[in-house]
């Protein structure tokens, strides 16, 4: 994420601005309008950020992951990490929402599915393959159930 300026902008007007960018988001309900607003409003390094955010919060919550695993997998340090856990466990409220209504949505167990396959690493050389399949089909498994 980029630096925020040096330069503070009064509390009465920071209130207000974050009032504004509050209900802008509110007001984008649709896919087709909110994929628009996103490209513009963020940089495609924050978009990716921000993604990964939320991809580090859902698999902390579902816990089928460490929290070194979620970072070489999605390539974010430990200390991203958690933070996010941190957040989870303090506050979270704004992340276990989301991720709720989004496991509601077909749509997003399969794009949870081709997550799975991506994250999951193959076994080393030399390592237990059928083991690795058991537990891969039980995440496999756990998804579907979990709604």
């Amino acid at each position: 994420m980029p630096p925020v300026s040096k330069r503070l902008v009064p509390s009465e007007i920071e209130k207000r601005i974050y009032e504004i960018y509050i209900k802008s988001f509110g007001k984008v309900s649709k896919r087709q309008d909110v994929i628009p607003f996103l490209t513009d409003l963020f940089t495609p390094t924050e978009r990716i950020m921000i993604a990964k955010r939320l991809a580090i919060a859902f698999l902390l919550i579902r816990g089928d992951y460490n929290q070194r695993g979620i970072a070489r997998s999605l390539k974010v340090s430990t200390n991203t990490v958690v933070r996010i856990n941190n957040v989870l466990k303090t506050q979270g409220d704004g992340y276990r929402k989301v991720i709720d209504k989004l496991l509601r949505d077909e749509e997003f167990k399969v794009l949870l599915n081709d997550l799975y396959e991506i994250v999951i690493p193959c076994p080393p050389k030399g390592a237990n393959w059928c083991e690795w399949k058991k537990t891969r089909r039980e995440r496999k498994d756990r998804l579907r159930s979990f709604s």
